[in-house]
C-alpha cells in the first residue's frame, strides 16, 4: 500500500520517542507500506510562522539560461523558479524527524511549486 504523508502525520509517526505509532513504523519496515512526504509541504511549514509574512512578502525568482544540443541543433532552456537559497532551512527539530523518517524508507515526492528547503534532499518516489 502507498502511504502519502503529511506534516501533521510524519512528524508524529517518526519521532522516535513518540511509541504510539510503532505499528506504522513496523509495517514500513516490513514493506507493508511504502511512504511518500512531499515537498511542497515544506515551503511553508518549514518558515516558523512569526517569519511567514516577511519572507513570503518578496519573493523572489531565480532564472537560468543555457544552451543544450538536441538532434546536433542547439536549443535554448529556459528554467524559472524559486530561489532555493533563500529559504531558511528545516528547524533543527524538524530536521531530526525527517532524517527518521528518511533513515525508515520514507521517500519524497518532487516538489511542484515553491522552494526546496535546505537539508531538504529529494529522493525520487518512482510514481512521477
Amino acid at each position: 500500500m502507498r502511504v502519502s504523508f503529511d506534516s501533521n502525520a510524519w512528524e508524529k509517526i517518526f519521532d522516535p520517542a513518540d511509541r504510539d505509532w510503532t505499528t506504522i513504523r513496523a509495517a514500513r519496515a516490513t514493506n507493508q507500506i511504502a511512504g511518500f512526504i512531499s515537498e511542497a509541504g515544506f515551503r511553508i511549514e518549514a518558515i516558523r510562522k512569526s517569519e511567514r509574512t516577511s519572507y513570503f512578502s518578496e519573493p523572489t525568482m531565480q532564472v537560468q539560461v543555457s544552451v543544450v544540443e538536441r538532434d546536433g541543433k542547439p536549443h535554448i532552456q529556459m528554467t524559472m523558479g524559486p530561489d532555493d537559497a533563500r529559504h531558511p532551512g528545516l528547524p533543527e527539530m524538524q530536521s531530526a524527524k525527517l532524517k527518521s523518517a528518511f533513515d525508515a524508507g520514507i521517500k519524497s515526492w518532487p516538489r511542484l511549486f515553491g522552494q526546496r528547503p535546505a537539508g531538504f534532499k529529494w529522493i525520487p518516489a518512482g510514481l512521477c
